[in-house]
């Protein structure tokens, strides 16, 4: 009878001798009724399942869990934790058996590798069926290669498990090999793909994209006749956009393993000929080739390499490989079962002429990743990871720290917390290399400590080539102020996080936000501190940086400014020092140059251009409001205005404990009494001015006593400070 286990967290030991064990727990094995040596299946919801011999009670999980090895979980892509069905079964001996070696064996052909492969097998008695993973060690080697289960034909019947015994055949096949007369036979429509091929469980964080995919790739490809019933043309391409490492690469190998497509890949430099016309030929091959071989994917990776916009070309060389691909693409008009696929990272710098319909016919964006998909990037980079149970648990924690993280940093993440586990556990190895030095495997195991550690090492590739930054200011940074702040939340942290009940009552999330008050009081800390709480990217843009020397620079800043913001949403734009991006054009009339009045007005089409729901906010600060243009003020662009003047009493004393805090005083003097003396001498003072008048008190306490290297502050140091400090206002 069937039963239910959970997964453990930690695989079996890695110098296990025996293959494809699985570890019990006491009760799940009184429920399953299996002994010591009985074979059962493991399964999971997906429909993935391996065949595992029952091992011994040693180093057995908790409760309800079953323990498997690495290579077994990587075969049922199975996640810590997560709950497969267990059953226990008698297989017959296996007849015959092809495996899928790891490596390319054809070079190296050894007489005696399939006799010692048969007899290795054959004494642990191990169970196979097709899609399981065997990671086969031979005595004598440091170490070990592995075989996939190709195909399993059990000896007097139908099916397709066994046992392999030393009257079993074993075959050593590749993916594309074929058969001939002899050889073992199956169907090779069975399976659309192989363990070690990625798939859609291996993508995280897509749920959106691969909805997309499933409609516009795979349906024209599996049920071209539809679209034919249906008197339409089923799309001929699809261009993968976004940052570098978010996934589109990865997505696009995944649709072709699903549905078992031919896979032709084009990478932009490895198709350009040296010869004139070298080029288009090697396309049109390519392109003939898929043609004969549907249902197949053309996959064009860095597609701005070999498609640029004509008018930007360098040479005719370009421009004829353009031309070639624009035919080829009106060439599959005739053709059933061929998609092309294109990923790039600058969709912008794609010839138009390839961009529309009948051609590339949709366009799928790959966003930077918010939290909930962080978190399941998270959990398939670390599926095969063995985590310690707080580990496990913060996984949520971890992923709301990896701000900014795109796929391929989530991964190099996981990376970096595994090499701090080994190098805990292997110091002694290190320093003294010997088996009794050799890492046990309960040591080898990813504790929370490494992840956080991890963290603070890999730093996220969109925030070191990008306007993006990532604010480390909070709201305990922020003293006072507390109407702004919740007034602040209201306008750009709820419709962040929840555009779902906007949507729902038709109210629009991307009202412009404009803080102005004296210089010093916070207001650019304010637009740091709701990003950074709001857990969304930010792009601060300060005035000059938009202006340049040549003609329509300027605006193109602008434009630039706002794509990289749709494409990084949900995100926040802040402008800082607005009157200086958006004076008021009447003011520019005199002007020797028309640039800033034409960026006034290209940055005024694109707040209006924002859709009405979209992931993008924009903040704006200012000190001089009245130098702002008026139409910049009006509702839907920066209609919000937020006073945030000096703070008050208990403002003060607020901002001057965030200052003091850590900070040595001096005999028996208390941070109370101290703040309560200063709070009523710094009246009008700003948050700037504050902080100016804590720094100078620690820098004349530092003069005072040069002797002492932790110097502790007084009344009087402060007094005397105060005296040469006032008010910037």
């Amino acid at each position: 009878m069937p039963s239910s286990a959970v997964v453990d967290s930690r695989p079996i030991d890695y110098r296990a001798a025996h293959l494809c064990a699985a570890v019990l727990a006491p009760d799940v094995r009184a429920t399953l009724g299996a002994a010591e040596g009985d074979v059962v299946r493991i399964a999971t919801e997906r429909g993935r399942s391996v065949l595992c011999r029952v091992s011994g009670p040693v180093d057995e999980p908790g409760a309800g869990g079953v323990r498997i090895d690495r290579f077994t979980r990587q075969a049922l892509k199975a996640y810590p934790h997560e709950q497969v069905t267990l059953e226990r079964v008698e297989p017959a001996p296996a007849r015959e058996l092809a495996l899928v070696p790891g490596l390319d064996m054809s070079q190296r052909f050894d007489p005696q590798l399939v006799p010692a492969l048969r007899r290795l097998l054959t004494e642990q008695r191990v169970a196979v069926r097709p899609g399981m993973l065997l990671y086969v060690r031979m005595p004598d080697a440091m170490a070990g290669v592995t075989y996939e289960v190709h195909f399993v034909a059990p000896v007097g019947g139908d099916g397709t498990e066994g046992v392999v015994t030393g009257e079993t055949t074993i075959w050593m096949v590749q993916d594309d090999h074929h058969h001939g007369p002899g050889d073992h036979e199956h169907d090779h429509d069975k399976s659309s793909e192989t363990v070690l091929n990625t798939t859609f469980e291996d993508v995280g964080g897509l749920t959106a994209q691969i909805r997309e995919v499933r409609e516009f790739v795979e349906l024209p490809l599996i049920f071209p006749q539809v679209y034919r019933q249906l008197g339409i043309n089923p799309p001929r391409g699809v261009i993968f956009h976004g940052a570098p490492g978010t996934g589109k690469t990865l997505l696009a190998r995944s649709v072709a393993n699903e549905i078992n497509a031919e896979l032709f890949y084009i990478n932009g430099p490895e198709v350009v000929g040296t010869f004139s016309g070298e080029t288009e030929a090697n396309l049109r091959k390519i392109f003939a080739e898929a043609s004969l071989n549907p249902p197949s994917i053309i996959f064009v990776d860095e597609l701005d390499a070999i498609a640029p916009a004509r008018r930007m070309a360098t040479s005719t060389t370009e421009a004829r490989t353009v031309t070639q691909l624009l035919a080829l693409l009106d060439g599959l008009k005739q053709a059933e079962g061929v998609l092309v696929i294109g990923t790039t990272n600058r969709v912008e710098a794609i010839d138009p002429a390839l961009r529309r319909a009948g051609r590339f016919d949709r366009e799928i964006h790959f966003p930077t990743p918010g939290t909930e998909a962080r978190e399941q990037i998270l959990r398939v980079q670390t599926r095969e990871m063995p985590l310690d149970d707080d580990a496990l648990a913060g996984l949520s924690a971890i992923a709301e720290r990896a701000y900014g993280f795109v796929g391929a940093d989530i991964m190099e993440l996981s990376r970096e917390a595994g090499l701090n586990a080994l190098r805990r556990a292997s110091t002694r190895f290190v320093e003294s290399p010997s088996m009794a030095t050799y890492p046990d495997a309960a040591e080898l195991v990813v504790s929370r400590g490494d992840f956080d550690a991890a963290l603070g090492t890999v730093q996220p590739a969109a925030m070191r080539e990008s306007l993006i930054t990532y604010p480390r200011v909070t709201w305990a940074d922020i003293g006072g102020l507390e109407q702004v702040k919740i007034r602040l939340r209201d306008l750009v942290e709820k419709p962040l996080r929840h555009p779902e009940v906007f949507e729902r009552i038709g109210l629009s999330s991307n009202l412009g936000v404009l803080l102005y008050g004296p210089p010093g009081t916070g207001k650019t800390l304010l637009a740091q501190a709701i990003a950074r709480e709001a857990g969304v990217n930010f792009l601060p843009i300060n005035g000059p940086e938009l202006f340049s020397q040549w003609l329509g620079e300027s605006e193109e800043s602008v434009r630039r400014v706002f794509d990289v913001a749709r494409r990084a949403a949900p995100c926040i734009v802040f402008f800082d020092q607005l009157d200086a991006v958006v004076p008021k054009r009447s003011d520019l009339e005199h002007e020797g140059t028309r640039a800033p009045q034409r960026v006034v007005n290209q940055l005024l089409a694109e707040l209006d251009g924002m859709a009405q729901r979209s992931q993008v906010l924009v903040i704006g600060a200012t000190n001089r409001m009245n130098m702002v243009d008026p139409a910049a003020l009006r509702p839907g662009r920066f209609g919000v205005h937020l006073h945030v003047g000096p703070p008050d009493e208990a403002g003060r004393a607020e901002i001057l404990r965030i200052h003091l805090a850590g900070t040595a005083l001096d005999g028996d003097l208390t941070l109370d009494r101290m703040v309560e003396h200063l709070v009523p001498r710094t009246a009008g003072m700003t948050g700037a001015d504050l902080a100016f008048l804590v720094q100078n008190a620690k820098l004349a306490a530092l003069d005072l006593d040069r002797a002492e290297p932790n110097p502790r502050l007084d009344l009087a140091t402060f007094d005397a400070v105060l005296l040469e400090t006032g008010p910037t206002g």
